[in-house]
């Protein structure tokens, strides 16, 4: 009896340790700060933390980026698949080390800005992923796509505008970063203006064209993040 107890404790506090270490968030396939943090402070070194001449200070990161899924080994540990890749350089090393979040933060020397950089990027996928999410309205006297936002650190409004073409049916999108209400018709969303017409046009000319209008809403997102109108 008191044996079973004194396990529900420490099972208890194991997993109270884990969830302040996780931010209260579950962890799915447990790919969390704690367990990065395990391996290289309290497990067994492995991959290059092994190797005795193997620089494991003085580097710099040069670059983060979000592979989209847990698709590569960390190339300092080779023990984690991660998803959020921190570039590392050292002046020993020639190439590119991509490394997960706690191996960039040691090898830097400075754990909390590897943290704070990778959490910077989630955040961005985050607002970059909400707009597939996003309600798109239906032009005035038309039935096509269209929404209108505000660009972040920008006094502007940008337009997204899904058109049809009436020779083949197939889908296309505009983009205008410095929308003004008033340069456009507010019976079909069209510039009124020669000179915007122009650029409607060309921007039409520019892009491919799809025979479903999701995959000309699809395609105009991610126009719109290689911009960086997502940011």
């Amino acid at each position: 009896m008191f044996q079973k107890i004194a396990l529900l404790i420490l099972l208890s506090l194991t997993i109270s340790t884990h969830a302040q270490a996780c931010g209260g968030q579950q962890c799915g396939s447990h790919d969390c700060d704690q367990n990065r943090l395990n391996f290289v402070s309290k497990k067994p070194k492995s991959g290059n933390w092994c190797i005795p001449d193997f620089p494991k200070s003085g580097w710099a990161c040069v670059d983060v980026q979000d592979l989209g899924s847990r698709q590569q080994r960390c190339d300092m540990c080779l023990r984690e698949d991660i998803r959020y890749a921190h570039d590392m350089i050292h002046s020993d090393c020639g190439g590119t080390f991509k490394v997960g979040c706690i191996c960039a933060g040691h090898m830097e020397g400075d754990l909390e800005a590897s943290k704070t950089r990778q959490q910077t990027l989630i955040n961005k996928s985050r607002r970059q992923d909400n707009w597939f999410k996003r309600h798109w309205k239906k032009a005035p006297g038309g039935n096509l796509p269209y929404v209108i936002f505000k660009r972040q650190h920008s006094p502007y409004k940008a337009l997204v505008r899904i058109v049809r073409s009436n020779m083949d049916g197939k889908y296309s999108f505009f983009v205008d970063s410095k929308y003004n209400e008033d340069a456009y018709s507010q019976t079909d969303l069209l510039p009124r203006t020669p000179r915007r017409r122009q650029q409607f046009y060309t921007c039409l000319n520019n892009t491919e064209w799809y025979d479903d209008v999701a995959d000309a809403q699809k395609s105009a997102i991610q126009t719109l993040r290689y911009g960086g109108y997502l940011d």
